[in-house]
C-alpha cells in the first residue's frame, strides 16, 4: 500500500512538472487586468439627418463593443458607427426600438456616430462602452512624420503584420482577439494608406498613432509572451516597431 502510494505520488509529480513545462513552451500568459463598461462622456446627444458627432475614449483604448440606447423622433432613421474611419455597424432605428449592440474590435482614440438615411432626428441617450481599464497615450505628431527615417512606414507596418501571423499558431485564440488582432487591424491600415496615400499623409500618420498605441495597450500582454523562447524574438520585433513608431512622430 505505501509502495502504491508513493509510486502515485511520484507519477503525480511528473505530471504537473510536464504540465508546467508544456505550458512555459507555449508561452501561456496571464491575463493583465483589463475590461470595463463605461458610460462614455457625452453620450447624451440628438443626431440630425447627415450629421456626425464624436465620443471621445479620453486616449487610446482597445474597445470591443459598445451598447447604444437611441430612438428615432417620429419617422424611422439609420446612423453609423465609425472607429478609425471604418464603419463598424449600421444600425436601422424604428421610431419605438430603444437598445443596440456593435462590435468594435479596435484600439481607438474616439467614436463617430453618422447619420446616414431617414428623416427622423436620432436621439441617442447612452452608449456604454467595453474598453481597457487602461488608456494609451503615444506621442502626437500633429499629422507629420520626422524627416529622419531609415524605413518607410508600409515597411513597419508589413514587419507588425508578419511577427502576429508568426505568433498566432502559438496562442490562445481569445487572447489573439484580444490583444495582438487590433494590433494586426492597425498594422494593415496602416499599410495600405502608406501605400496608397503616402508615408506623410496625415491618414498614415493618424494610422501610425493607432498602431503604436495597439502595441502599447498589449505591452504587459507582449511581456508574458516573452517568457516563451518559441515566440520570444517575435514578440521583441513588435516592441521595436512601437519604439521606431516613437522616433518617426515628431
Amino acid at each position: 500500500m505505501h509502495t502504491f502510494q508513493r509510486q502515485s505520488g511520484l507519477v503525480l509529480a511528473l505530471l504537473l512538472s510536464l504540465s508546467a513545462t508544456i505550458a512555459h513552451a507555449h508561452g501561456r500568459p496571464q491575463h493583465p487586468p483589463g475590461w470595463v463598461t463605461t458610460n462614455l462622456l457625452g453620450s447624451n446627444f440628438s443626431l440630425s439627418p447627415g450629421e456626425t458627432r464624436s465620443l471621445s475614449l479620453d486616449g487610446y483604448r482597445n474597445v470591443q463593443k459598445i451598447f447604444v440606447q437611441v430612438e428615432s423622433q417620429r419617422y424611422p432613421a439609420t446612423f453609423e458607427v465609425i472607429a478609425n474611419g471604418d464603419v463598424k455597424g449600421t444600425v436601422y432605428v424604428p421610431a419605438t426600438d430603444p437598445s443596440y449592440v456593435v462590435t468594435i474590435g479596435e484600439t481607438a482614440h474616439s467614436l463617430e456616430f453618422r447619420h446616414t438615411s431617414g428623416a427622423g432626428t436620432l436621439h441617442i441617450f447612452n452608449v456604454k462602452a467595453l474598453v481597457s481599464n487602461a488608456a494609451y497615450s503615444p506621442r502626437r505628431s500633429g499629422g507629420w512624420l520626422s524627416p529622419d527615417r531609415s524605413e518607410d512606414v508600409a515597411t513597419l507596418a508589413y514587419t507588425a503584420i508578419e511577427a502576429i501571423n508568426q505568433i498566432e499558431p502559438q496562442v490562445v485564440s481569445a487572447d489573439f482577439d484580444k490583444y495582438l488582432l487590433p494590433i494586426k487591424k492597425a498594422a494593415g491600415r496602416t499599410y495600405a494608406s502608406a501605400r496608397g496615400r503616402g508615408d506623410m499623409s496625415r491618414k498614415t500618420v493618424a494610422n501610425l498613432e493607432a498602431l503604436q498605441a495597439s502595441i502599447g495597450l498589449a505591452g504587459p500582454y507582449l511581456e508574458t509572451l516573452m517568457s516563451a523562447d518559441s515566440v520570444f524574438d517575435l514578440t521583441t520585433e513588435l516592441l521595436a516597431v512601437a519604439e521606431r513608431i516613437d522616433d518617426l512622430l515628431q
